[in-house]
C-alpha cells in the first residue's frame, strides 16, 4: 500500500540517522490520517512517531503513541505482508522506552506482548526481533546475569535466518554481558560486530552500542580507548539527534576520562 511504502521509507531514513527527514514524512502521515481517518494512514503515523519519539528520548510520548496504535488499530488476524506488519515492532520500541525509564515490569510486559503477537501470527522475523529486544533491554538496564547466553542464542538464530546485521547487535550485547559478568571475553569480536552492523551506513541506536564497547574497553583496562568511544557516541548522538542515550553516555563519562 502507499502508506506502507512511506512507512518503510521513513524507517529506512531512521536507520541511516536522517531523523529530521523521517520526521517530515511522519508528520505528513499524521496530517493524512487527520484528514482521511484512513486506518492505514493512522498505523503509518503511529509506527513512525513511536520510533522517532523513542530515539529522541521522548519516552512518555513514544509509549503513549504505541498505546494509541494498539487501542485504535488492532493487529490484523492474518498477516499477508510481513514487511507491513509492524505491531510487534511497536511493542519492541515501547519495551526499549520502558527500559530507558527503568520500568522493568512495563519492559517485561511489552517484550512479552511483542513475542506473543508475533508467535500468534506465525511471524518468525518478529519473534526474533522480540528476542533481540529482550537482550537490548538487559543491556540498557545493566542486567548481565544470563544475558550472554541469551544473546549468543539470538545471534545464532538470526544468522541462521540470514539476518546478519541483527545478529551483530546480539553479538555486541553477548560480549558486553560476558565482560561485565566475568571480566573476560572477545573484545575484538564485539568491535567486528559493530563494524558489521554499521557497514551499510546504519547508525540507529549506535550510540548505545558504542557505550557497550566503551564498557568492554574499561573492563579490559583500556581507559583511553573507552574515552574515545564515548566521545564517538556523543558525537554520533548529537549529529543524528538521538537524544535517548544522552544520560547513558554522560553517566559513563562522569567516571571515565573522555578524549
Amino acid at each position: 500500500s502507499f502508506y506502507g511504502a512511506v512507512t518503510l521509507q521513513c524507517l529506512m531514513l531512521i536507520g541511516r540517522g536522517h531523523l529530521d527527514e523521517a520526521q517530515t514524512l511522519a508528520n505528513g502521515l499524521r496530517e493524512q490520517y487527520l484528514r482521511s481517518r484512513h486506518p492505514d494512514a493512522g498505523i503509518a503515523s503511529d509506527v513512525t512517531h513511536v520510533s522517532l519519539h523513542f530515539l529522541r528520548g521522548e519516552l512518555d510520548a513514544a509509549i503513549a503513541t504505541g498505546e494509541h496504535m494498539m487501542a485504535n488499530f488492532p493487529a490484523p488476524e492474518t498477516v499477508t505482508d510481513p514487511l507491513h506488519y509492524l505491531h510487534p515492532r511497536v511493542y519492541c520500541w515501547m519495551a526499549l522506552g520502558a527500559a530507558l525509564r527503568g520500568d522493568i515490569p512495563a519492559n517485561n510486559e511489552y517484550c512479552r506482548l511483542a513475542k506473543e503477537l508475533a508467535l500468534s501470527r506465525g511471524d518468525v522475523f518478529n519473534v526474533l526481533a522480540a528476542d533481540l529486544t529482550v537482550i537490548e533491554s538487559a543491556a540498557i538496564l545493566g542486567e548481565v546475569e544470563g544475558t550472554a547466553a541469551r544473546a549468543a542464542e539470538v545471534d545464532r538464530k538470526f544468522r541462521a535466518a540470514g539476518g546478519n546485521q541483527w545478529a551483530a547487535v546480539a553479538r555486541i550485547v553477548c560480549e558486553w554481558a560476558q565482560f561485565m559478568e566475568t571480566g573476560t571475553g572477545d573484545a575484538a569480536a564485539a568491535h567486528r560486530a559493530f563494524d558489521e552492523y554499521t557497514g551499510d551506513g546504519t547508525v540507529v541506536m549506535s550510540p548505545l552500542f558504542l557505550c557497550l564497547l566503551a564498557d568492554i574497553e574499561t573492563r579490559c583496562g583500556r581507559a583511553d580507548e573507552a574515552g574515545r568511544l564515548l566521545v564517538r557516541a556523543r558525537t554520533v548522538a548529537e549529529r543524528i539527534g538521538e537524544s535517548a542515550w544522552n544520560m547513558d553516555i554522560e553517566r559513563r563519562a562522569a567516571v571515565q576520562p573522555v578524549g
